[in-house]
């Protein structure tokens, strides 16, 4: 799996619990319109570890679930992955977005259970 592959199957994973929580609620913007400002924000973080803090906080998150071996391996790339960040967050989020839809059943159930329900969401 290459960098950029890495970088959106965590944002696929963050794009999920931001959706569960938040996606319904969003009035008179499109919720992935406002993730991909949320992450070109964040982007701006001098660290990986701090731009992940300012990612949950941005979007309402009180922390992220994701895999550790996807956040170890970009944290090991950090400025490589802040600059694509930068400069590619509206391509990142559409593989994110892709990705997000192909996660698997068991993926999606440990996700519904994390976040305290049973829901029932399409995106």
């Amino acid at each position: 799996m290459d960098l950029e592959e890495k970088i959106a199957t965590l944002l696929a994973y963050v794009w999920r619990q931001f959706y569960a929580v938040w996606g319904k609620k969003i009035r008179g913007r499109n919720p992935l319109d406002v993730f991909q400002h949320r992450i070109k924000v964040a982007a701006y973080m001098p660290t990986f570890q701090r731009f992940l803090e300012k990612l949950a906080h941005g979007l309402g998150l009180q922390s992220l679930s994701v895999p550790r071996d996807i956040v170890e391996e970009l944290k090991n790339n950090g400025d490589e992955v802040i600059e694509l960040l930068r400069e590619e967050s509206v391509y990142l989020v559409v593989r994110a977005y892709n990705i997000s839809k192909t996660l698997s059943s068991k993926q999606q159930v440990k996700l519904t259970k994390l976040l305290g329900g049973d829901r029932n969401e399409d995106s």
